[in-house]
């Protein structure tokens, strides 16, 4: 986790930053071994979105299949059974296992 939920009194907290970029990626797989996992806890849908799209993206790149890029991909919801009551079916603080 590189981000906070707090907003800082600076002029950077609402700027983008670019763990979640294209290039950001394609690193950080250069940098695994060939079993190596890459993980992402995210504080929003939005962060999710971004991450699933851009490492599909980067994947394919890499040469994996289209119809096989999902099982590079392990999603979890961050709400615990005690609390799925109050969350519903929304996904809270999610994990992505790339």
């Amino acid at each position: 986790m590189v981000m906070t939920n707090a907003v800082e009194n600076t002029m950077y907290s609402l700027s983008e930053n670019y763990i979640y970029t294209y290039e950001a990626f394609n690193e950080y797989f250069n940098h695994l071994s060939k079993n190596g996992k890459l993980s992402f806890m995210m504080h929003s849908n939005m962060d999710l979105l971004k991450i699933v799209n851009t490492g599909i993206e980067v994947l394919l790149d890499k040469g994996i299949k289209p119809k096989e890029v999902t099982d590079y991909f392990v999603i979890i919801n961050g709400v615990s059974i005690e609390h799925k009551n109050m969350h519903g079916n929304k996904v809270a603080m999610p994990l992505v296992i790339i």
